[in-house]
């Protein structure tokens, strides 16, 4: 199928003579700005914005690389604070091959499909991998792991695991040019003898006096009463036992009702936040990687 102006809307891949013969038919870039003409030529080599062409909102380019191999690209140039610009490439079109960036994915916790932009280029499909199939609950998934990871489904009906924002190879049918490209889905699992030890020291140092000042607490808690636990808990140290207890009982009671009087929720459910808030900041002793 060949590249038009509904490239993007395709879900398959284009061939790279296909590729080769749209890059020629475009019109000369004459429209693109002196600072991404400057990004594109460090991105890529001196000259390249010269023989760079846009086409629905991307641009596409011929590039020789270090092998001396001959490819097209498809790229953004995004704003980017530290830099000025960044140059993104979505595509790129081999001769025998193609190199696809995965998109980005998202912090949902279910498998959904990710319908982007990559999809509609190549025909791969992308499912979103469940974070806590990598990290267990509460563990603070972005602290623990610094990259997202989804599913590639290929032709045939094969499933790959694959980072976000990399570059992977597939063959114009959809298969992968090297199965060695995939690396296992990290995985992350409790260890009890640590979780225990800090668990244990936990509860005799902070958990018994929070909840014995909690009991202290009258069995209806007003508007005023939680505005004025959150307020003082901001003057304190968080790490300060009394600042814990005002913050868990802000917290608990507040979930149904911050506008509101509620009655006092049970001491267990101040137990249990006490003890997740404790996992996510002890994370790193907590977990291990499997």
């Amino acid at each position: 199928m060949a590249i038009g102006l509904h490239f993007d809307h395709n879900y398959s891949v284009n061939t790279f003579d296909e590729v080769s013969h749209f890059h020629k038919a475009l019109r000369s870039n004459n429209y693109m700005s002196s600072k991404s003409e400057e990004h594109i030529d460090k991105a890529f080599y001196k000259g390249a914005s010269k023989n760079t062409k846009l086409i629905q909102g991307k641009y596409l380019t011929k590039v020789i690389d270090e092998d001396m191999e001959e490819y097209y690209t498809l790229f953004n140039v995004f704003p980017n604070r530290a830099v000025g610009r960044t140059v993104k490439e979505c595509i790129r079109y081999y001769k025998n091959y193609f190199k696809l960036s995965t998109p980005e994915s998202w912090s949902g916790s279910a498998p959904n499909l990710l319908n982007h932009f990559q999809t509609m280029l190549s025909g791969l499909e992308f499912t979103n991998v469940p974070i806590r199939e990598i990290v267990p609950s509460p563990y603070p998934y972005d602290e623990v792991e610094k990259t997202r990871y989804m599913h590639v489904h290929t032709c045939g009906g094969k499933t790959y695991p694959v980072s976000e924002n990399t570059m992977y190879a597939f063959n114009y049918d959809l298969t992968p040019t090297n199965v060695d490209q995939f690396e296992p889905l990290p995985k992350w699992r409790v260890n009890r003898k640590a979780m225990n030890l800090i668990r244990k020291n936990f509860y005799a140092n902070t958990v018994d006096k929070i909840t014995s000042m909690y009991k202290l607490l009258p069995e209806q808690l007003t508007l005023e009463e939680k505005r004025s636990m959150r307020d003082e808990y901001k003057q304190l140290d968080p790490q300060d036992d009394y600042a814990m207890f005002l913050f868990a009982t802000y917290k608990v009671n507040s979930l149904y009702g911050y506008q509101i009087a509620t009655k006092k929720e049970p001491v267990e459910k101040v137990v249990e936040y006490l003890e997740n808030t404790m996992k996510q900041c002890k994370h790193r002793q907590i977990l291990e990687r499997v």
